[in-house]
């Protein structure tokens, strides 16, 4: 009987070498231009999968909606209402789909992940360790956040995003205070701090999300070689993880921009106004 070994890569294989070849099994020549790894394939068929889903649920609703229908509609409205409820309803209308986007992304792709084939279909071939032939397996499918890519990309737009939103809230000026706190005479300290703080945003969203859903892949697999009858109580615990690990990252970065559009020169001319209005009523 053939034995594979089992292989833990923190990075994505390559599966084509576009301007270049394979010089070895997932590893390109020098002169590739373009790298196709197994992570981008699940992507952009994770995307289409995800964009038919809710599209199929939207496209013919119905005043009575069907199961599908009300699944969509009970998942935007909830996304929704948690983003009224951290902000007001103009900001909501701006954030919302970004804050719904991320969400309903993480959670098909960490869920599409689990799906039987992805990562136990792909190519094999034979490696030789201590005088030993082994068989080693490049899957033709990868999580898109078990890529630290991925998940580095998104936090880095949601970071991006959210200083776009404080400089639209509060100005420039308003937006550079946040770096320059008082008291002044603390500001070679505090400065420093503040613009680490950003940083450290972007590392905590995308590690997070990363190493959680790594992890997960990394325990299914090992449970499946050396004890497979358990692998269904595994299943429905990553199932629950990336459920988490969606909401966690959609409310970190609803959070981030509920914190930087409070009290904004527009939400409070706009406030101004309603006041205005309730003392001439």
């Amino acid at each position: 009987m053939e034995e594979f070994k089992l292989v833990v890569s923190l990075k994505p294989e390559p599966i084509m070498c576009i301007g270049g070849k394979m010089d070895a099994p997932a590893v390109c020549s020098k002169d590739t231009f373009f790298i196709v790894t197994n992570s981008t394939i699940a992507t952009v068929l994770f995307m289409l999968i995800t964009f038919f889903l809710l599209w199929s649920g939207a496209r013919k609703a119905k005043l009575i909606p069907g199961r599908w229908q009300s699944v969509v509609e009970i998942l935007v409205e909830s996304l929704h209402n948690m983003v009224v409820e951290s902000t007001s309803k103009r900001v909501a209308k701006v954030i919302f789909p970004l804050v719904a986007t991320y969400f309903t992304w993480i959670l098909f792709a960490n869920w599409l992940s689990l799906i039987p084939g992805v990562g136990s279909i792909g190519f094999v071939h034979d490696v030789t360790e201590d005088g030993k032939v082994l068989k080693e397996m490049v899957p033709l499918l990868r999580g898109p956040n078990a890529d630290l890519n991925m998940t580095f990309a998104m936090a880095l737009l949601a970071v991006i995003i959210v200083q776009i939103a404080a400089i639209v809230s509060h100005g420039v000026k308003g937006w550079l205070k946040e770096f320059i706190p008082e008291p002044h005479w603390m500001d070679p300290l505090l400065t420093p701090l503040e613009i680490i703080g950003q940083f450290t945003r972007i590392l905590s969203l995308a590690f997070r999300l990363f190493g959680n859903v790594f992890a997960g892949e990394v325990l299914l697999a090992v449970m499946l070689k050396i004890a497979a009858p358990s692998l269904i109580i595994f299943l429905g615990l990553e199932i629950f993880v990336g459920f988490i690990q969606a909401l966690v990252f959609a409310i970190l970065t609803l959070t981030y921009l509920s914190l930087v559009t409070a009290g904004g020169h527009e939400e409070g001319h706009h406030d101004k106004e309603h006041e205005e209005h309730a003392k001439a009523a």
